[in-house]
């Protein structure tokens, strides 16, 4: 995953539109893996979304932030965490252990000002560890759904795992990524592929191939809430399969093209990395006795 910071004397830039640098970090499995200082080459405000995205950068994190930029940098698919200072090192680290306190309605001081929503470490009604990292729900105004009742009836459907990924796409915080990934982690999800015949038709079985979805940098392998959304989005030919989540994750790993998972790409996608994948296995069962 790529991090890109704005970036002034070691210090995060506090006007994204206005920055003349981004550190931009690459980082895998939690860990800060390399870093890059590069000059945005004259491009300010809504024309920074493409300098990033063209870089291949996933998130971005700054001070101030107009709605403009803002808005063209979420049409990207590149996540915005604003209202952030300090040194870009510390905030990267902050973010991957979940403890980034930012703001989602962060805006530079000329523009309209619209009401922020600051969270800080990922905390819920039943916080747990795994690997340095907090996961839960809970506290969070955007976040409210009690995931400790759940069971596998009311997943059933895709509807409480629409609503929480809705919650996220309208207040993207720590709180409301981690329900969503809570959420998925024992939902049952569906995949539109293809069945390919064997070598040999006597001794093989069929196997299935997913659809790929390509947003022009990464390829992802689509998997949807409901019956309805893959044969929406289905190719002519394709078939729909229901799969755990968990079992769709090696359908992704078997590709060392694709970078992760989306969920319903034809609505409101919410984006899984491949490093989050052991993570998400880790998670125990959100689903009530």
């Amino acid at each position: 995953m790529k991090i890109a910071v704005t970036y002034d004397d070691g210090q995060i830039f506090q006007h994204f539109g206005k920055t003349e640098k981004f550190q931009i970090f690459e980082t895998d499995n939690n860990r800060i893996l390399s870093s890059v200082i590069v000059d945005t080459e004259g491009q300010g405000h809504e024309a920074l979304a493409g300098f990033l995205a063209d870089r291949g950068v996933d998130s971005v994190i700054c001070g101030g932030i107009g709605g403009g930029a803002k808005s063209a940098l979420e049409q990207a698919g590149i996540y915005v965490f604003g209202g952030v200072g300090g040194s870009p090192e510390a905030a990267v680290l902050a973010m991957l252990g979940g403890t980034l306190t930012y703001s989602a309605g962060e805006t530079c001081g000329h523009h309209d000002h619209e009401e922020g929503h600051c969270c800080g470490r990922v905390a819920g009604n039943d916080p747990h560890q795994d690997g340095g990292q907090e996961y839960g729900c809970g506290g969070c105004e955007g976040c409210s759904t009690p995931l400790d009742e759940i069971t596998a009836e009311t997943l059933a459907g895709g509807e409480i795992l629409r609503m929480l990924a809705e919650q996220f796409s309208q207040a993207p915080t720590v709180e409301a990524y981690s329900a969503v990934l809570r959420c998925l982690r024992d939902s049952v999800v569906c995949m539109a592929g293809t069945m390919r015949t064997p070598v040999n038709a006597e001794t093989g079985t069929e196997t299935f191939k997913p659809d790929l979805a390509d947003n022009g940098r990464h390829k992802f392998l689509p998997v949807f809430s409901s019956r309805d959304l893959a044969e929406a989005a289905a190719q002519k030919d394709s078939v729909i399969r229901e799969e755990p989540f968990l079992d769709t994750l090696a359908y992704a790993e078997a590709d060392d093209e694709v970078a992760g998972l989306v969920l319903d790409a034809m609505s409101r996608p919410f984006i899984v990395e491949k490093d989050l994948f052991d993570a998400i296995r880790a998670l125990p069962s959100i689903l009530a006795e």
